[in-house]
């Protein structure tokens, strides 16, 4: 791996640990570089490279993305594919709700990513894997259907919505990622508001932490628009969807049982949540099945 870095990038290093990730991170010249693993990034990496450079352009904080001796991003290693990074300072701290907010600055994009497309997709997607996973995952074909019918719900709720104002957000983000997550071009995209601070609430409720939405409201001024999109995003079970990429990968279901487990109180969050909006801000057609409350 030494003589990869010094071939490909001119740095000749002394120390290189591997991260339990994938990743590489070592240090030149008192400053910290990652060799991130890319293999499995469904993106061109143009794509990535032109996120950086507006970020950089606006005077946005990103991890900056080195290019290769070829003036590529990725270069491929023992048939694994890596970007080279240089972090920030303060890359392996764990943020906090009111980092993502400062972060997630709006922007001049007119169009982000279309919920309800990926959502109709992804869920097609997952009942063709569903059809054809190992019997063994029993826990995952039985509880599908439930959550697919969230997600239709969430689906349902999309048709009518308006374009809200477009801001800096993340592919993932929770209450275990760190600045290099928040300031990483590989995570960055641009979407409404309400996804990163949806996101992080719902990691924080099924981790059984106290998620304090309506804190959130009183500090933060969302439209009529956003109010319903923060409902739709919460109603939407990435959570659950992101364990059923783990679990197609191997056969562990552990993960899964704790979702399940935690429905019903999931139920009562999403309903008072819906009171919530509808008492003061919004009129949401609440799906009936959650108004029996």
């Amino acid at each position: 791996m030494k003589n990869f870095i010094m071939f490909f990038y001119n740095m000749n290093i002394s120390n290189i640990k591997k991260r339990l990730n994938g990743d590489y991170i070592f240090e030149y010249n008192k400053n910290n570089y990652i060799l991130k693993d890319i293999t499995n990034i469904n993106c061109d990496l143009s794509v990535i490279y032109n996120m950086y450079l507006y970020l950089s352009s606006n005077n946005i904080i990103c991890n900056d993305l080195i290019l290769n001796k070829d003036n590529n991003l990725g270069t491929l290693y023992k048939d694994r594919l890596y970007a080279l990074t240089k972090p920030k300072i303060n890359y392996k701290d764990k943020i906090k709700l009111i980092d993502i907010i400062n972060y997630d600055k709006k922007t001049d994009i007119i169009d982000s990513v279309n919920w309800r497309d990926l959502w109709i997709k992804k869920i097609d997607n997952y009942n063709y894997e569903i059809e054809h996973i190992n019997k063994k995952k029993l826990l995952l074909s039985e509880s599908f259907p439930y959550f697919e019918g969230l997600t239709e719900n969430a689906i349902e709720l999309l048709y009518d919505s308006k374009k809200v104002p477009i801001y800096i957000s993340h592919k993932r983000i929770n209450f275990k990622s760190t600045f290099y997550d928040l300031y990483d071009p590989f995570n960055i995209i641009f979407d409404s508001k309400v996804r990163d601070i949806t996101d992080y609430f719902k990691d924080e409720f099924i981790n059984n932490r106290k998620i304090e939405i309506i804190k959130y409201f009183n500090e933060n001024n969302l439209t009529l628009e956003e109010y319903k999109l923060f409902y739709i995003r919460m109603l939407y079970p990435s959570y659950y969807f992101d364990i059923c990429d783990q679990s197609f990968l191997n056969n562990s279901e552990e993960k899964i049982k704790r979702i399940i487990d935690m429905i019903p109180k999931f139920e009562i969050l999403i309903y008072e949540l819906g009171d919530y909006i509808n008492r003061n801000n919004y009129i949401i057609d609440i799906p009936e099945w959650i108004n029996q409350h």
